[in-house]
């Protein structure tokens, strides 16, 4: 499984996918606005955690966001 395909392709994850661009529109599309800015890594992080697809390793990861600045 690519990081592309968990982002962007997989059936599996098309509710989660779907609320994060309800939050951040056409840049949920954009790889590196997800990867590459503060308020792309924690929709991102947000993402990873309602997946719950890393769960087993590296537990809640939605306790791991960054605090506002």
């Amino acid at each position: 499984e690519t990081v592309h395909h968990f982002l962007f392709d997989c059936p599996l994850y098309r509710r989660e996918r779907w609320k994060m661009e309800r939050q951040i529109g056409r840049e949920a599309k954009n790889l590196q606005y997800l990867l590459g800015t503060k308020e792309g890594m924690q929709e991102t992080i947000l993402f990873v955690g309602d997946t719950g697809r890393l769960h087993r390793q590296f537990g809640d990861v939605h306790l791991h966001l960054p605090d506002d600045e």
